[in-house]
């Protein structure tokens, strides 16, 4: 007769026991997110200090090559050379296809539309955006235009001869899979001092 009272308490203690670890699963992403950018801001400094790179941990296949801030948005984040799923765990990447200096060409960063670049959803063109490269490079960027893109039948038409600065996350923003083919791209170009109506 005391069976059924003790089933519904281990049946309980299951139920509370799996949603722990179901809430910490679905939270480990944005935990490993917050302290690899703590990690990557320490080797940041350390790169620019000794004027070569420095690694956040030993084994890491990637390291601290820029740094975007959009004060704004109150967003401040290190970007990690290459867009691979383990760089991209810890921090926005640099497409390393694209050109390797903020100062000319097209400078690409991707990241995960759920973590990093989540900030893209709420950007416009009042938000500068500030990217400081490991080369000593710091450029001010404007917004001029974002689009969604389908990966799987366009290419992204950004010319490398053109001077911009191109933030590339998933999209949609709040899609309960993962995956898919659309892309939320942002694009903006470098501000002058003759843009600049303080001057």
């Amino acid at each position: 007769m005391d069976t059924e009272p003790k089933m519904n308490k281990q049946l309980a203690t299951l139920c509370f026991l799996l949603a722990i670890v179901f809430g910490l699963n679905a939270s480990w992403i944005q935990i490993k997110a917050s302290v690899g950018q703590q990690l990557l801001e320490s080797a940041w400094k350390k790169s620019l200090q000794m004027g070569k790179v420095q690694k956040a941990w030993p084994w890491a296949d990637t390291w601290p090559t820029a740094k975007l801030d959009i004060p704004a948005l109150g967003e401040s984040l290190i970007v990690l050379e290459g867009v691979s799923g383990e760089a991209m765990a810890f921090g926005p990447g640099r497409i390393r296809a694209l050109s390797d200096t903020a100062a000319s060409g097209v400078y690409g960063i991707g990241g995960h539309r759920d973590s990093h670049l989540r900030f893209l959803s709420r950007i416009n063109s009042k938000h500068p955006i500030y990217l400081h490269t490991a080369d000593g490079v710091e450029k001010q960027f404007r917004v001029i235009k974002s689009f969604v893109a389908d990966s799987s039948d366009q290419e992204l038409m950004v010319s490398k001869s053109q001077h911009a600065l191109v933030l590339i996350t998933c999209y949609p923003f709040n899609a309960l899979q993962v995956g898919g083919s659309k892309r939320f791209v942002v694009i903006a170009e470098p501000v002058t001092a003759s843009d600049d109506p303080a001057v």
